[in-house]
């Protein structure tokens, strides 16, 4: 049972807003966590050259689209993952993961729509890094 003296919301929210990253960019959240926590098993050098891996490989032509069943499926896993590490302290792992993978699988088609509505009115290459942009702050805000 989680201690009185934590406070679950803001806790929880940290969670969603890693799960968000998520399905903005997969390995946002996992690149911002071990960078914050070095204990994670993950050397922060592996975690970087994914994310970088995946900042440079969205803008190919060639990238498959966020809401094919495949990317959706890493995308809420590496929600669910964060969110679980996020809480894992707080021994809220369980309920952390629950939202990271609820808010990963709102971001994956909330981004879609979003992407597509932006490109209408910017080149597509601005809106890709704008939304590079929000996905790395808002998982370095959360971890």
């Amino acid at each position: 049972m989680p201690s009185t003296s934590r406070k679950p919301a803001p806790l929880l929210l940290h969670c969603a807003a890693l799960g968000a990253a998520a399905g903005l960019r997969t390995t946002a959240p996992l690149a911002a966590l071990v960078w914050k926590s070095p204990n994670l098993p993950v050397p922060s050098s592996v975690a970087t050259l994914l994310w970088l891996g995946e900042l440079i490989a969205d803008k190919l032509p060639f990238a498959p689209d966020r809401r094919s069943l495949p990317s959706v499926i890493a995308r809420v896993a590496s929600g669910a993952l964060s969110g679980g590490l996020r809480a894992r302290a707080a021994d809220m792992a369980p309920l952390g993961a629950v939202v990271g993978a609820a808010g990963a699988l709102a971001s994956t088609y909330a981004g879609a729509y979003l992407r597509a509505l932006l490109s209408e009115h910017f080149p597509k290459f601005a809106v890709a890094l704008a939304e590079d942009t929000v996905a790395t702050r808002l998982a370095r805000w959360a971890a």
